[in-house]
């Protein structure tokens, strides 16, 4: 058995094979991209959702399209497509029976995967629309990008078990707050996706932070890991954008120490939920060095939703 991965778009994970329940109609509107079939019938999956499962099948079990059935019906907040979820899993090769990846089931060293069917192929069809608290069974095949990064042939099927431990929140739901005068303009669509528009005056030198929006989670802590979503522009181009999670489609995950002082001071001492705009001036971005698509001595714009952090 391969050691536990942290499950990531290019690293998949979980066991499966399971009795099937009936479809849950989740709280919000959405067309889930597999359904039961004889496949998950032949999967027995028993056990307490979020604890390790014990999964029964026989080997040689084929698909040629992505099946999946709750084993348990969760009631949290639905996976929809571009969100982010939290997971144990387990997943096996369908001919063999072999475990081939897990989580450890430990509540801590969970794995976190976008709801994203490009990325993750059958285990975003699979997971699409089932619940937080759901324990999903699936069975994957003819999923070229699966299969590869398990080592196995493109038609090799998998059993799958996840047990869907939380829906992440895709943007900031703090309560709105009054922005001082000096910064830029940040107008919100539907989705929360910002868009900056910059002053007609010089930019500042110093450090400048602004609190969007005031989210009830905890403080983010120095040294933190976190997830957020964020935009990123440089004020001397006219807020041309150099960096934007909402444009690849899922949060970012990272240590405030890995980033320029600027963006780091901005979150760290927040509160998660909250809403970020900051102004970094050059001296605590990236100086007099240029990096990727931003000049050097640029003053940069982020506007940073702060979804999480441990």
């Amino acid at each position: 058995m391969r050691t536990p991965l942290a499950l990531t778009a290019a690293a998949l994970l979980v066991v499966g094979l399971a009795g099937c329940s009936s479809t849950p109609s989740g709280s919000v509107a959405c067309d889930r991209l597999a359904s039961p079939g004889n496949a998950t019938k032949a999967v027995t999956v028993t056990g307490e959702f979020g604890q390790k499962p014990d999964v029964k099948f026989a080997n040689g079990l084929t698909v040629s399209q992505t099946e999946s059935a709750d084993a348990i019906t969760g009631a949290g907040a639905v996976a929809v497509a571009g969100s982010s979820i939290t997971i144990e899993a387990e997943i096996y090769n369908a001919k063999t029976g072999e475990l081939m990846q897990s989580t450890a089931y430990d509540g801590t060293s969970t794995a976190k995967i976008p709801v994203d069917v490009k990325k993750l192929g059958g285990i975003s069809k699979a997971l699409q629309c089932h619940t937080a608290g759901s324990r999903v069974v699936a069975v994957i095949g003819n999923d070229e990008t699966l299969a590869t990064s398990l080592g196995l042939s493109k038609n090799d099927t998998i059993v799958a078990v996840f047990d869907i431990v939380k829906v992440n929140p895709t943007k900031a739901d703090g309560a709105a707050q009054v922005i001082p005068d000096g910064f830029p303009q940040v107008v919100l669509n539907e989705a929360g996706v910002p868009g900056i528009t910059i002053p007609n005056t010089p930019a500042p030198t110093e450090l400048k932070i602004a609190v969007m929006k005031k989210g009830s989670g905890a403080t983010v802590a120095a040294h933190a890991n976190v997830t957020v979503q964020y935009l990123g522009v440089v004020w001397e181009k006219n807020a041309e954008p150099f960096d934007s999670s909402w444009q690849r489609g899922t949060p970012a995950d990272f240590s405030v120490d890995q980033v320029v002082p600027g963006f780091r001071d901005a979150i760290v001492g927040q509160t998660i939920g909250s809403q970020i705009l900051v102004v970094i001036p050059p001296k605590l971005g990236y100086g007099d060095q240029a990096a990727g698509a931003i000049p050097a001595n640029s003053t940069l714009v982020f506007v940073i939703d702060i979804l999480g952090a441990n």
